[in-house]
């Protein structure tokens, strides 16, 4: 009896390996798997319930979307329905069978509100909360302790700080909330745990101010920053006390850390030194952006990210050391356990690593106790424990890629592994597992990857069968090494030195695959309806999964979705004109849409030291709308607020034609905008007053202006009138309605558009030098006579733009003035309907 129940735990266990593992040496010999239906009674009590957890992670993930979508509810009325329904619970129970499927019912929504209650605990602003009584936009004195390592990125010194008092305007008040310190330069000491003074304008977080744009107030929310200070030089600031932080950040975690970091250092440099540091670490400061472009394009972005593949080596390398030592298999346990922990929080606690160290302790608790382990109710166990601590954590990106890749790993591996056969020869036996493991996860994040991040990388499978090993081995000497470094520097110099042949392949690897032509793609986002039939079809892909009990509800929820999708498409909006005048900061640009589907790109915005429009506004925006192609790109004048920006987006962005004025100019854009226009093979077309373009599906574009006087086509002499009047006026017309597209055209040039009369009037106008009072005379205003004036400024410019004076002469005659510096990007839709105008800020 006893060889034959060894032999099934010992079957048992093989099977598991290949199920939780991606490499057979990486699977752990301890751990057989366990249910925590002990403790599913106190969860759904009457009736036994096979995964508790993983229902209580569902009705909790419920809860918090539902108050997501409803967040205005008090916190009071949902803790008194939750208590209410906790209590009604407890009653059915008392009634035995027949009230245990109620008691269940109420069970489930029980945690549901629950989840709703620690959304609203977690959102709602208290009294003396930052976000409320913040002194946002006005120069204070802030007090607080700084809560997080300080870090230096592009000669910024970045610390949280946890702000206890405040004053504003010579009244003082206690305060609470995080701030993000941002110092110029880095000649300030700043550690953990100072207490620190400075003054400076409190900055709320930016929402998205252009379609598709990161939203950086979002973040800062899941982050608990209430706003960003940023301060001119490190004497701005005060250092007031040492030490006063957390005595476990302090004198543990903080000091590993470092010291991981210096060991890295002492041995290794330059990429191979940043590449480790990021595997270890997840510490991407030290990366140059060709690298990190390198792994974006290959999908090997994940290996710098530390994820549940690092706490497995972490706990791998600690069973190894520990039995080797001979310990009691309960102290090998918890020291295991506090190793996990301590990497956790030297890691910095990403989702990721929270949800593989929760579930690994939970398989090590299993394993001590020689108890079953379910992994898909650990995974819930994990869910619950880390969205009951960090709710907001649910709407972060790398939560979502972390579970699904999860969860998929759990649920196709088995079925993966049964499509080897039996009698399949044996480096087919060792090679299957690890590449069914990464097929699996493939499929699971492939749609989250494509929902946030549009691209699609072809490369990454393949890139990852050569990738993976490496990484893994690179792992372990890594862990090695920061484990050996403190003891001996002379063996973690050694381990260091092997580690850097595999950093060194490893680097020729991803470089290699991101030569690949088309090795990622740039898809459109996809609804969430197609992420959820997706999803389903691959759960009805499952061996038996349509004949269960869930197989046809799931399959006729799959064909209503889909059928909702497919609807979606065709009753959709019909053919328009669709416009977006983007927030490029101070300068100009407009995206246009037409009717057949061609674009067109007018100017770019400004390029400088700090801030590239092209690269940071209009590539994210095209890459959001899966815009792979501009028709055509028209500079209106060669300023540098106006093409700086084009320069990135001709060198990224296939471009069929460009016009503009045939103005020539000396200056560095100028030159660089010619040369790519040639190397590219672009059609250059210089066009004047009275050309028409052609071609774009059903809408008129005529020019308007310059005539030749304004325009000089050699540099021997500047145009007369400076080259803001020989700007590109451009009038499109599309069912009966007027787009007026001025450039930076002042007033000499408005007196010579006057000449095209009652051509000249415009539904919607560009506002002209953004709303300088070198444009928009009462003339020219009276001929447009606009319904709709559209300003492009940048938030707080130094010119003052738009003017006072000219704002009060549009709202003097009616027109209604939208403002990239208040309101954001202006999108316009001109359709069969008339115009439909929204701004991405209120």
């Amino acid at each position: 009896m006893g060889e034959w129940e060894s032999g099934r735990r010992g079957k048992r266990e093989e099977e598991w390996k290949k199920v939780l593992s991606p490499f057979r040496f990486f699977a752990f010999s301890p751990f057989r798997p366990f249910p925590l239906s002990p403790f599913s009674f106190l969860l759904f009590p009457g009736v036994p319930v096979r995964r508790p957890a993983l229902l209580t992670a569902t009705c909790f993930i419920l809860g918090l979307l539902s108050a997501h979508a409803l967040w205005q509810i008090p916190v009071g009325a949902l803790l008194a329905s939750h208590l209410g329904l906790v209590g009604i619970a407890a009653l059915a129970v008392r009634f035995g069978r027949p009230g245990a499927k109620l008691a269940q019912g109420l069970t489930a929504l029980a945690i549901l509100t629950s989840g709703c209650v620690r959304y609203a605990c977690e959102t709602q602003v208290g009294g003396d909360d930052l976000r409320r009584r913040g002194c946002f936009e006005r120069e204070a004195r802030f007090t607080g302790v700084i809560s997080d390592e300080p870090f230096e990125r592009d000669d910024l010194t970045h610390a949280t700080v946890r702000v206890e008092a405040q004053r504003c305007e010579g009244v003082g008040a206690a305060v609470s909330g995080s701030i993000l310190l941002r110092v110029q330069g880095t000649g300030l000491d700043l550690q953990y745990g100072d207490r620190v003074a400075f003054s400076g304008v409190l900055r709320a977080p930016r929402p998205p101010r252009n379609p598709g744009a990161f939203d950086s107030r979002a973040y800062a929310a899941r982050r608990g920053i209430a706003g960003t200070v940023f301060l001119s030089g490190p004497d701005d600031a005060d250092i007031l006390g040492r030490n006063q932080g957390h005595p476990l950040l302090s004198w543990v975690v903080l000091p590993v850390r470092r010291a991981t970091r210096t060991t890295i250092e002492r041995d290794l440099s330059g990429n191979p030194a940043a590449l480790l540091k990021g595997i270890l670490l997840g510490d991407r400061g030290a990366f140059p952006q060709g690298l990190l472009n390198d792994f974006a394009a290959t999908g090997l972005t994940h290996t710098l990210a530390v994820s549940g593949f690092n706490v497995g080596i972490v706990a791998l390398v600690g069973f190894t050391l520990l039995r080797a030592l001979a310990l009691r298999r309960l102290t090998t346990a918890v020291a295991v356990i506090l190793l996990l922990v301590l990497y956790a929080f030297v890691t910095g606690l990403s989702p990721s690593v929270v949800r593989a160290t929760l579930m690994a302790c939970a398989l090590i608790v299993g394993a001590t106790l020689e108890r079953d382990v379910d992994a898909l109710n650990t995974l819930g166990l994990s869910a619950t424990i880390l969205l009951t601590i960090w709710p907001l954590s649910l709407f972060d990106p790398g939560f979502h890629l972390s579970f699904m890749a999860t969860l998929a790993l759990l649920v196709l591996s088995r079925p993966l592994l049964n499509l080897l056969p039996p009698d399949a020869p044996r480096w087919k036996s060792w090679a299957w597992p690890p590449l069914a493991a990464l097929l699996a996860a493939q499929i699971g994040s492939l749609p989250v990857v494509a929902y946030h991040f549009q691209t699609l990388s072809l490369a990454s499978f393949i890139a990852n069968l050569p990738a993976a090993p490496l990484v893994s081995a690179a792992t372990v000497l890594g862990v090695l090494s920061a484990m050996s470094g403190p003891l001996s520097p002379a063996l973690s110099t050694l381990i260091n030195g092997a580690n850097y042949l595999l950093l060194k392949a490893l680097l020729a690897v991803v470089h290699l695959f991101a030569q690949v032509p088309c090795a990622t793609l740039t898809v459109p986002r996809p609804p969430f309806v197609a992420l959820c039939v997706y999803y389903l079809a691959v759960g009805l892909c499952l061996p038996g999964a349509r004949h269960s009990r869930l197989g046809k509800p799931c399959l006729f929820a799959a064909l209503l979705l889909a059928n909702a999708l497919a609807w979606r498409g065709i009753t959709g909006p019909g053919p328009g004109l669709d416009a977006v005048f983007l927030d490029v900061g101070q300068g100009d640009g407009l995206f246009l849409r037409f009717p057949d589907g061609k674009t067109m790109l007018i100017d770019g915005g400004m390029r400088s030291e700090r801030f590239d429009a092209g690269r940071q506004v209009i590539l994210p925006f095209l890459k959001y709308h899966n815009v792979r192609r501009l028709d055509v790109v028209v500079a209106s004048h060669p300023h540098d607020d106006h093409i700086g920006g084009l320069v990135e987006v001709l060198q990224q962005v296939r471009v069929g034609h460009y016009v503009d004025s045939g103005q020539a100019s000396k200056a560095w854009t100028s030159g660089r905008i010619r040369d790519l226009i040639h190397k590219k093979h672009i059609s250059y077309h210089a066009v004047a007053a009275g050309d028409s373009l052609t071609g774009l599906g059903g809408v008129g574009a005529l020019v308007l202006h310059p005539i030749p006087d304004f325009v000089r086509r050699d540099t021997a002499s500047a145009p007369p009138l400076g080259l803001n009047n020989g700007s590109v006026v451009l009038r499109l017309t599309y069912r009966g309605k007027t787009l007026l597209l001025t450039g930076d055209a002042e007033r000499q040039a408005e007196s010579c558009l006057l000449a095209w009369a009652s051509r000249l009037k415009g539904d919607i106008l560009k506002v002209a030098h953004h709303g300088s009072n070198t444009s928009s005379t009462r003339d020219f205003l009276a001929v447009v006579s606009p319904s709709i004036a559209v300003i492009s400024a940048g938030e707080r410019n130094r010119f003052g733009h738009p003017s006072p004076e000219v704002i009060a002469r549009y709202e003097s005659s009616g027109i209604r003035v939208c403002r990239t510096d208040r309101h954001g990007a202006a999108v316009v839709r001109v359709d069969p309907q008339g115009i439909h105008l929204r701004t991405l800020l209120p």
